[in-house]
Formats: structure tokens, sequence, C-alpha cells
């Protein structure tokens, strides 16, 4: 309960029949003023110092809207738990994650993947529109989500496999959402169009820093650069008037960190005013291959504080912007870490593999296959396994009794089933977020 009591006892506050959540971040600031985070509800208030007195009646009932006081017989971490398993045992999402090309025209020298060589089997697209069509009806979100090798070497079967997905989730009425992960090479103006017009609105993009460091990184099978290209592509995605968003995402290490700051200026010039357009700062992690050795990589607690960093710089030189704050900086609450604790989610190699993480993509991690005919045969035994793993964290004390618990969900699956700790965010640059909010936009902007 950080910065509770001495919040209630400024504003003499009687809290009577509640008490400040568990998950309450109160920050005192230099010149009186105060500002509130819950980490469950995601709720942000500022109170600035011109405010000397909050009306009793006043504040319960905007403090009990946001989760800042909860009835006094609550047990908030039992409501976390349940809205996690509310949604582990939710088979009405369903999002199938499927690598149509198990091959790739990029050489990245961190890359994990060993490249089957394989393109999606006819059998497997009939897998995929069988199992669908016998599921749909108690659907109510389908997602379809492109991965690789890279998959714009399969255009025409993401196209084809899109758009039947598309006209099967208008029939029924249920929300359709389908992006892609590419290296961003082959995303020329046509393509884009063409995606776009079949439901495809999400992308990300991977460019490693500035042009010298990128393309040392991220080069093609003959060695050569990709940053321009893909570059290019960019700035004409900018010009289209539809409905998309793009990830532009940043791999690192402790080499190329120095880089980041004039990556960011050139990023902030082209694409930092267009609010389609996000940054994803991650650190390039060990792939245990010889790889390894032209790397040099940051721990957990170096990367977060870099990602951090890098954020809230590109925030100031944004000059602030309110939809920066809400939108990229502050961390939201979650029901679970990511897809693949999801009953409805699988992973599809080209040949019909089935896994549950597009980083787990070992063969002998393999949990299964799908036939031609629709039917998904698992090995249940390896599924019990991994979600085991995805619900661990329920019996960590660690994770019950931390005030990030709601942000993070017991962090990486994958990382659990290795034995490592699974939280890798680190949440502590939050209060300095919302220090600098709100120095910048409340004091000196004004805002509220």
């Amino acid at each position: 309960m950080s910065g509770s009591p001495l919040f209630a006892r400024k504003f003499k506050i009687n809290l009577g029949q509640y008490k400040f959540s568990y998950y309450n971040i109160v920050k005192n600031m230099e010149d009186g003023g105060w500002l509130l985070f819950n980490t469950k509800t995601g709720a942000f208030s500022v109170i600035p110092s011109k405010v000397k007195k909050l009306d009793n009646k006043d504040m319960v009932n905007n403090f009990l809207a946001n989760g800042y006081i909860v009835n006094k017989d609550k047990d908030e971490l039992d409501e976390v738990i349940m809205s996690f398993r509310k949604i582990r045992e939710d088979k009405t999402i369903m999002r199938l994650i499927i690598l149509p090309a198990e091959m790739c025209n990029f050489r990245c020298i961190y890359c994990y993947e060993t490249f089957r060589r394989i393109k999606i089997f006819d059998e497997v697209i009939l897998g995929i529109i069988n199992f669908i069509k016998r599921n749909i009806a108690t659907l109510s979100i389908l997602e379809i989500s492109w991965f690789g090798g890279e998959p714009l070497l399969a255009t025409s079967r993401i196209i084809e496999i899109t758009k039947r997905c598309q006209k099967m989730a208008k029939v029924y009425g249920i929300r359709f959402l389908s992006d892609v992960t590419t290296n961003g090479y082959l995303l020329t103006p046509k393509l884009i169009k063409s995606l776009i017009d079949v439901g495809v609105i999400g992308y990300q993009v991977t460019i490693d820093g500035p042009p010298l460091i990128h393309n040392r990184l991220r080069k093609l099978k003959n060695g050569r650069g990709t940053f321009e290209k893909i570059w290019s592509n960019l700035r004409e995605f900018k010009k289209f008037d539809k409905e998309f968003y793009v990830v532009i995402r940043t791999n690192f290490d402790k080499n190329s960190y120095v880089y980041l700051n004039e990556w960011i200026d050139l990023y902030q010039n082209e694409f930092g005013k267009d609010s389609r357009f996000r940054l994803l700062f991650r650190p390039i992690f060990k792939t245990g291959t010889e790889r390894d050795k032209q790397m040099r990589f940051c721990s957990f607690r170096e990367s977060a504080e870099i990602e951090s960093e890098i954020l809230i710089k590109l925030w100031e030189k944004l000059e602030f912007p309110r939809w920066y704050f809400d939108e990229v900086i502050l961390s939201k609450p979650k029901a679970i870490y990511c897809y693949g604790g999801l009953p409805g989610c699988f992973v599809i190699g080209a040949d019909g593999a089935l896994w549950k993480c597009t980083v787990g993509l070992k063969e002998e991690d393999a949990l299964g296959h799908i036939k031609e005919n629709g039917d998904i045969l698992i090995d249940e035994n390896k599924l019990n396994e991994w979600n085991k793993y995805s619900e661990s964290w329920i019996f960590d004390d660690t994770c019950r009794k931390c005030l990030w618990l709601p942000l993070c969900m017991g962090g990486c699956i994958l990382s659990r089933k290795y034995g490592k700790k699974g939280c890798y965010t680190r949440f502590s640059p939050l209060t300095k977020v919302m220090e600098l909010y709100y120095k910048n936009i409340i004091v000196k902007k004004g805002g509220d």
C-alpha cells in the first residue's frame, strides 16, 4: 500500500467500511500534489497541489470506481486469481498463430529459428479451415496471426486463409482480428493494400536501430543490409489512410544500446507523431547456439532499465503527448500473461505441428498435430505440463505478495518451464513516469 496511510492522514479520510487497495501506488510530489495508480484496475489519477480537501462522499464514489479503496472484507488476490482462471477457461477466444513459411530471406545473427525450409501444406490449410468451422459457432473472437520464418514468403496463402476466416467470422457475427510479424522487407504498398483488404491490420516489423547497427544484425541471406528497403516500405505504409497499426520492434544488446538515442531521433522525425506507429524495445536473449558468442547480453534488470529509459526519452522528444502516456508508457493490468496461456491458442507449423509459444518451437516440444479434417491430436502429458507452468505463479509466495502481480500475472510461461523466474519486466520506473507526467502535463501545461 505504498503511500496510502500518509495520503489518508493528509486529507483526513475516514474509510469506514472500506480499506485502501493493496495494489495502490501513491506518490506525494514536492509541491503538494498527489499521484495515484492502481496496478489491479489500471486507474491513474492526479490530485493537483491546489486541492486542499477531498469531499468524503465524492472521494468514496470516485475511489471505489477506480479501485483505490475496496470493501474491508474483499480478498483482492483472490479476485486476481479468479480473473486469471476465468480467462484460462474461456473457450470462446480462438487465436491461431500460423507459420505459412518456415524459411526466411534474412539471416539475423541472433535468430533462434532453424528454418525447416517448407511452406504450409495444402492439407494443413484444410485442417485449419475445418478446425475453425467446427468451433466458430461457440466463439466470440477469432484471431489469426501470421509468423515465420518470414510469413510474407507465402503471401498468397496468407491472403487465401485470412479471407476465408474473415468471411466465416462475418457470417457468425463474431469479432475478427488478424496481424502479421514480418521483417518488413517484402512489405510493398501493393501487398499492404492486399493484406489490409482481407483484414490484416496489425503489423510488427523489426528495425534494430540506425542503419549501421540494423544492417549488422539483420542481413539478407547474401549478407547485404536491409534497413533502407524496410524504411522505404514503412514510409509508404504511412501514406495509407485505412485502419492499421504498426509496432516497430527494436531488439538490443549491450553493443547496440549506445545507438538507441540516434535511433529514436530517426524514428521520431519520421513516425513519432503518427499514433498508428509504436516503438517496442526488447532485449536480445540467448539462443543456446554458437551465435550467442557474437552478442553481449543484458541482464533482466539492465534490460528493463534500458527499455524504460528509452521510452521516456522518446516521450520527452515528442513533448509529452497524453496519448503516448496512456497507450505506450502507462502499464496495463492483464488477466493472463500472454496468448500461450489461453486454451484456444495454438501455434501451427507449416506441416501441421502444434505448439503453445512462438519461441519454444523445437520439434521435440511440439504438443501434437492438426489433421486435414480439423481434428487436433494432442499429447495430453505435454499439454498438462504446459498448463502447470501457466498457473504455477498462483502457488508462488513471491508472486502472491507482489504489488505488480496484476501487471505481470506470473510472467513468461516458457521461462518458468525452464526453471527461471517468469517476471522479466520491472515496473519500478513507473513512479518516475508518473512524476514526469505530473511535471510536464499537469504543472507546465495545466492539464488535468
